[in-house]
């Protein structure tokens, strides 16, 4: 999905481990791709489990992508190295609890606690 806005793009990539795993074929023309980015004003978003985007750190262009920001699902945000986060609190790493987000802008964090109605958890 490709969006506009303003004279900037957005890319948003679902299931982004994939681009490594399973297009083996089109490796090269993703990392020139991802390597020419820094030419052009366009923004990658990337939506996967941390197992699957922490395979993508060892690429070349995954170095150069911004990592000051983003969204953390649920717990582990203390033990990951694909969002950088300054200063976790020892109360937050301690935080696990369902529906939890970490949202992380310039390095800096918050914590949001969402609730969720029981009946439209079910449907």
């Amino acid at each position: 999905l490709i969006t506009k806005k303003d004279e900037e793009t957005y890319c948003f990539v679902l299931g982004a481990g994939y681009l490594k795993t399973k297009i083996t074929k089109a490796q090269p023309i993703v990392t020139k791709l991802f390597e020419n980015l820094s030419n052009i004003n366009v923004h990658f978003i990337f939506f996967d489990v941390y197992e699957s985007i922490r395979g993508l750190q060892t690429e070349m262009w995954y170095q150069n992508l911004e990592k000051n920001y983003g969204i953390w699902l649920g717990e582990g945000i203390a033990n990951q190295s694909c969002i950088n986060v300054n200063k976790l609190s020892l109360d937050d790493r301690k935080l696990n609890f369902e529906y939890m987000a970490f949202v992380v802008d310039k390095n800096n964090y918050n914590v949001i606690k969402h609730v969720v109605d029981q009946e439209v958890e079910d449907e």
